[in-house]
């Protein structure tokens, strides 16, 4: 098994000659396929006894979560943020205009793990949503910026998505921090042309954009546009 991967045209260099990668996204393994896994190794205890330490494992981190408190282990490192915008230095935490995000990072087991991941490139995969233009309504700028609480248009193939699935949509991911927004007010949804409004609340900095759709499938595609759009 190993990691497979394509070349698409890369929109973020000057050079109209060089590539970038698009990871294909492998199976997904649950809880139920992790213990599978274990019980094929000489473990020394039954499977009913690593489900119920699973489960107090997740209960604890829960535990600790909840009282704010960070969890760092080999694999992980997890840690409770507050994020949104106070309006003065005395301004309290309000629910309605400020979020606790969980940020997540890979610990020292698992970076030195991606490192020994093999990887195999393979020919381009048309089978998934492709993302090629996006035009800015606001500021009639294509791929480079987007304007909070605006109209926009995405233009490519295979794009039409069930906007009643949470999973499924317009994404619009912060390079700096990883926090993802899902555009909720979709205005236009076709295969060749998506109209969605930009999430009002975004904040300024640089954005990557995902549209993801199982196309008719029991399983989600992913295809991100190229250029990395701007907001101010």
């Amino acid at each position: 098994m190993s990691l497979k991967f394509f070349l698409k045209d890369n929109h973020l260099t000057p050079d109209p000659n060089d590539y970038r990668a698009e990871t294909v996204k492998g199976k997904t393994n649950d809880l139920e396929d992790i213990i599978d896994m274990m019980m094929h190794r000489p473990v020394g205890v039954s499977r009913v006894e690593v489900t119920g330490v699973m489960e107090e494992l997740f209960v604890a981190m829960e535990f600790l979560l909840l009282r704010g408190e960070s969890i760092e282990t080999s694999l992980f490192k997890l840690s409770p943020k507050v994020k949104g915008v106070f309006e003065s230095e005395d301004a309290p935490f309000d629910p309605a205009r400020h979020k606790v995000k969980l940020r997540l990072l890979p610990g020292n087991k698992l970076g030195k793990i991606a490192k020994e991941i093999p990887v195999e490139k393979i020919a381009p995969i048309v089978n998934v949503p492709v993302p090629t233009a996006l035009m800015d309504m606001a500021s009639q700028q294509k791929n480079q910026t987007l304007t909070a609480g605006k109209p926009a248009r995405l233009q490519g193939n295979k794009l039409k998505f069930d906007a009643a699935d949470p999973l499924q949509g317009v994404f619009l991911i912060n390079s700096s921090t990883d926090e993802e927004s899902r555009a909720d007010f979709i205005l236009d949804n076709e295969p060749k042309t998506v109209t969605f409004v930009v999430p009002e609340g975004l904040a300024a900095g640089n954005y990557q954009l995902e549209l993801r759709s199982n196309l008719g499938t029991k399983e989600l595609k992913v295809g991100s546009l190229s250029a990395i759009l701007t907001i101010t």
